[in-house]
């Protein structure tokens, strides 16, 4: 039991949050330019052999290939995505558990893991030439998704490693929210499932190049 002095915790939750349907749009999207980054990156990310050494897999190529061509039709399915979640009324929000406190854990939390892609990417190791922002900048607060407009060059075994990692933690994080989203708005389990893809052979990757 606590004692007369303590203090209870109070959350203030920020004015973005008063439109849940905002901040699940924007994340939604974020996901998507994410992935649609990791498909564009793959070869720097997977591929060099010059970096990766012996962790260069012809399975990896064919595997990353393939889903660069199941990439486009999902990545169309987006706007559809978006546009139901905007519609998605607060008791709906409400019975997912995508609204107030619990939807701000689960943003606050998929951000942790994004931002350590984001730290791996600004490492000393890794090289990057172009716009300010490999990834597109995420909520909260609300914004739109940029896509992706640099590219990453790393020029080292543990750079790639680091980054594949993140790759996976980052999509990984996005689970939660993105999983009570999809219950209500059906025909995007696609979605789910290409991110699903990327994290496993992103982190079968990082696994190798530990090694």
């Amino acid at each position: 039991m606590g004692s007369e002095n303590d203090v209870p915790l109070e959350f203030e939750l920020p004015d973005y949050f008063e439109r849940p349907e905002l901040v699940l749009a924007s994340f939604t999207a974020t996901v998507y330019e994410d992935l649609d980054s990791v498909v564009e990156m793959r070869e720097a990310l997977f591929l060099d052999r010059d970096v990766i050494g012996d962790v260069f897999d012809e399975n990896l190529v064919a595997a990353l290939e393939a889903i660069a061509e199941a990439w486009g039709p999902v990545a169309d399915t987006r706007d559809s995505f978006v546009e139901s979640l905007l519609a998605a009324t607060p008791e709906v929000l409400s019975f997912y558990g995508l609204i107030g406190l619990e939807l701000r854990a689960k943003i606050i939390g998929w951000e942790y893991a994004r931002g350590r892609l984001e730290a791996a990417l600004d490492s000393p190791n890794v090289e990057t030439v172009g716009s300010d922002h490999l990834l597109p900048q995420p909520v909260p607060p609300v914004r739109t998704a940029g896509r992706l407009r640099r590219l990453l060059r790393a020029i080292n075994r543990p750079a790639v490693r680091r980054v594949a990692r993140g790759v996976e933690r980052s999509l990984g994080a996005a689970d939660v929210a993105l999983g009570s989203a999809v219950k209500f708005i059906p025909h995007h389990e696609k979605l789910v499932e290409m991110k699903e893809l990327l994290e496993n052979l992103a982190g079968t990757f990082a696994d190798q190049a530990e090694g």
